[in-house]
């Protein structure tokens, strides 16, 4: 993120950077969202080593609304065009692949000059020519789509809303591909149950949280609930002195896994998939009356949590 200090850094080291970390890429270009505003890690720090792990297995369990269908958008166009990958991105079905894929990406595309020198044919809902290689856009409620081209990353965003065998038709995609470490495959999904869809994987992961510290007793924690929650007060609190979290508290951690060893780039451990888990505690736009009043609504599903 100190790219934004340019004072510190040659051009040629700034150029060199971008080439290994999506997210200085990403600030590097200025980038914008589809609605044509500066996308930023300042208050979002949790998404900047989501952005940059380029582990060949991932999981990510997400709330909605962080950002992660946009990272996941960027960072497939970033590998493409940096690591020369075809990649498979499915969507549950092919009205989502219209919204998102004709909606938000060929906005963000327009919005973004790097973008538009990279791609050709963006008004393709289906497909994507990013350099000399492709990404393609499909649903999963088709088996004859999983059948049709290869690939050597598969991304499967909304896992959860998925055909289930549909998906894993799509792993056949990646068969061409010789060594196992090349047959790369990327689950992301809001989870809904136990042993299904996204959590088949987050069970086989480092299983990485963001850990905070209290800045009043230093001790050190991940947000969960109802324990970092006071709901008489209606605050975020300490889970040890039970003292008021500031916001931005919450925004400043560090990612560690199951073991508690801090993630450096690499999965730590005998673990298959580099698994994250984001939950709406961690965002800086919720409050903590938000997740009261969230989590007492009855339509809302409990694994926001």
């Amino acid at each position: 993120l100190q790219i934004h200090m340019q004072e510190e850094y040659t051009t040629d080291e700034i150029v060199a950077a971008t080439e290994l970390y999506p997210t200085l890429w990403v600030l590097q270009n200025k980038m914008l969202n589809e609605s044509g505003l500066p996308i930023s890690f300042e208050k979002r720090k949790f998404l900047v080593d989501i952005y940059d792990d380029l582990s060949p297995k991932q999981v990510l369990l997400k709330p909605p609304q962080i950002g992660a269908t946009i990272m996941s958008l960027l960072k497939t166009m970033w590998v493409a065009r940096k690591l020369h990958k075809d990649i498979i991105y499915t969507l549950p079905t092919a009205t989502d692949v219209v919204d998102i894929v004709g909606g938000s990406l060929n906005r963000i595309i327009v919005q973004n000059p790097i973008l538009r020198a990279w791609v050709k044919d963006h008004d393709t809902v289906e497909q994507k020519s990013v350099g000399d290689n492709l990404i393609r856009y499909r649903g999963t409620f088709s088996p004859k789509q999983a059948t049709m081209v290869p690939s050597s990353l598969n991304v499967h965003d909304e896992v959860d809303n998925s055909d289930e065998a549909v998906l894993t038709l799509y792993q056949t995609r990646l068969e061409a591909q010789e060594r196992e470490e090349d047959k790369w495959r990327w689950y992301f999904s809001h989870p809904s149950l136990s042993g299904h869809g996204v959590d088949i994987y987050w069970q086989q992961s480092d299983k990485k949280e963001w850990y905070i510290h209290c800045p009043h007793c230093k001790e050190e924690q991940v947000l969960t609930w109802p324990d970092s929650v006071d709901q008489d007060r209606q605050e975020f609190i300490c889970k040890s002195c039970k003292d008021i979290l500031p916001t931005e508290s919450r925004i400043i951690g560090e990612w560690r896994n199951q073991d508690g060893i801090p993630w450096i780039g690499q999965i730590a451990g005998d673990y298959e998939f580099s698994g994250w888990h984001v939950s709406q505690l961690m965002l800086y736009n919720k409050s903590a009356k938000d997740i009261i009043k969230a989590f007492n609504d009855p339509q809302k599903d409990k694994q926001h949590f």
